[in-house]
């Protein structure tokens, strides 16, 4: 399993792809601990918590709960955040998005907006993008 830091820099990568222009930050260093590790200016602004696991769960840390106030927070005041899993289980790969209302208190995951076969980074970066230009054409540029 790759991590959380190596899956991060590859998403950036593809975002810069995606969304030629855009302005997207890593966040996630020592200092800036319970902010989503991705924010993604373009038409707009979405946060996305990258997380890597081998379970069903989000892997326990230090920081975990933070980081659920904090995007959930971010949902509600934006509606413009979420968590991106990447998992490998019994040596399948997978990337899933949740909105944070369905990460649970438990690190248990409800029903994700997307899923993917592998790590696919460019199809992370394609919810993205047309999540933001949804908004653009229902005139929802800010929140």
């Amino acid at each position: 399993m790759k991590s959380e830091s190596a899956l991060t820099s590859m998403l950036m990568k593809a975002l810069d792809v995606a969304m030629p222009g855009s302005e997207n930050f890593k966040t996630n260093d020592r200092f800036t601990f319970g902010i989503p590790d991705i924010s993604v200016n373009w038409i707009s602004t979405a946060w996305l918590e990258i997380k890597a696991t081998e379970t069903d769960r989000i892997e326990n840390h230090l920081y975990w709960q933070k980081q659920l106030i904090t995007c959930r927070r971010l949902e509600r005041a934006m509606y413009r955040c979420w968590f991106v899993v990447y998992g490998e289980i019994k040596g399948v790969k997978s990337v899933s998005i949740y909105k944070p209302c369905e990460v649970f208190d438990d690190r248990c995951l409800g029903l994700p907006e997307a899923a993917f076969d592998g790590f696919n980074h460019k199809g992370v970066a394609q919810f993205v993008k047309s999540s933001l230009q949804m908004e653009r054409m229902n005139g929802c540029d800010t929140a």
